[in-house]
């Protein structure tokens, strides 16, 4: 545990950064991840995969949530997670975590293409991959959460490798290829 449970302050504790596994009703996180797009190239496709779920009372089979994520600041879209899973031990879950709060998540993987935003292939939204701006940042910001406005405002669980059935913490990818010479030439108009 760091902090006391259910402690926003635990945020400004230093091992925040080592945390296995995120809980809200509501609110959003955002985490940055270093931009490698090469200088001259574009990115075609970027991919991220969490494990997470809803954010019940200790667990509840039967508890939606509308997850929401942004790229950027730009929403690709909005899923929703149909329950808080609970009642088995998630595989990696650690013995000291009690069986009746939340154990494990589902794995899902938003993609971000010249044709849109998906999440598990499903289409989200027209986004594009090249509405999130990605050429010159220093980082790409990722943003999850629950709108308190949202339909179904039933929280949040994030899993990191440590907890949950997957080995995995949040995953970014960028695809990306060389600008060719007369494609970089006409984009800044020479």
């Amino acid at each position: 545990m760091i902090g006391l449970l259910d402690d926003p302050t635990a945020f400004f504790e230093p091992e925040h950064a080592l945390a296995q596994l995120v809980w809200f009703r509501h609110g959003y996180l955002t985490y940055r991840f270093p931009n490698r797009l090469p200088p001259r190239s574009r990115a075609d496709t970027l991919w991220l995969s969490l494990e997470l779920c809803s954010e019940a009372p200790m667990h509840h089979h039967d508890w939606p949530s509308d997850v929401s994520v942004w790229v950027n600041d730009v929403l690709l879209g909005t899923w929703t997670s149909p329950a808080d899973f609970g009642g088995r031990r998630g595989l990696l879950t650690p013995a000291w975590w009690d069986t009746r709060n939340s154990q494990y998540g589902v794995l899902k993987e938003w993609r971000v293409t010249e044709q849109g935003s998906f999440v598990d292939g499903m289409r989200l939204s027209g986004v594009t991959i090249d509405d999130l701006s990605l050429p010159g940042r220093p980082f790409v910001s990722v943003r999850v959460g629950v709108d308190p406005d949202a339909r179904h405002v039933g929280g949040l669980n994030l899993f990191g490798r440590g907890f949950g059935n997957y080995p995995q913490d949040i995953v970014l990818r960028l695809r990306y290829r060389p600008l060719d010479a007369a494609a970089d030439a006409a984009r800044v108009g020479t």
